[in-house]
């Protein structure tokens, strides 16, 4: 009897050692986690970042604008940002009489009922989307091209590209 004296048994010996062996299996894996979250986070950054360059590129082929054209961009924007697993708004804006004023948005008032408020400058635009996009991956781009307004006269404008996830 007196050699058996602090004997608990098989697994009681072991018993004491389990609790620093799942410690250091939960600071394991929590830093994997972790560390996959941050990497995804990152990858959706240059994701949507890539997917806003890639739209850019395909709507500005031609950097004068005008009604027609405008329209062909916006639908060619559209069909692309599903490639990308994308959301997408752009509009152009270009130097009016009153400062700023909007040439076009994509998607139009008629096709989405994304813009929900009624628009008639850049900054409602960008209000709502701010709105829209909050706590997301967003890119913003913005771009020199020329506006060919009614009149038939050439003024500077932006076209500014924003996509989110």
């Amino acid at each position: 009897m007196l050699g058996k004296r602090g004997y608990i048994g098989p697994l009681g010996d072991d018993f004491p050692s389990i609790f620093p062996l799942m410690l250091g299996l939960i600071i394991f894996f929590s830093t994997l986690s972790l560390a996959y979250t941050a990497y995804q986070a990152k990858n959706d950054t240059v994701q949507t970042m890539r997917a806003n360059l890639m739209i850019s590129r395909a709507v500005r082929y031609q950097i004068y604008f005008d009604k027609d054209y405008w329209d062909y961009a916006c639908q060619l924007a559209l069909a692309l940002r599903g490639n990308y697993q994308t959301h997408l708004a752009m509009w152009i804006e270009y130097k009016g009489d009153k400062g700023w004023e909007l040439g076009g948005v994509c998607p139009s008032e008629d096709e989405s009922e994304f813009w929900e408020e009624y628009i008639n400058s850049p900054s409602d635009v960008q209000n709502i989307l701010l709105e829209k996009t909050k706590n997301r991956q967003v890119s913003f781009m913005t771009y020199p091209v020329i506006w060919k307004g009614n009149d038939g006269v050439n003024k500077p404008a932006r076209l500014v590209v924003v996509t989110w996830r």
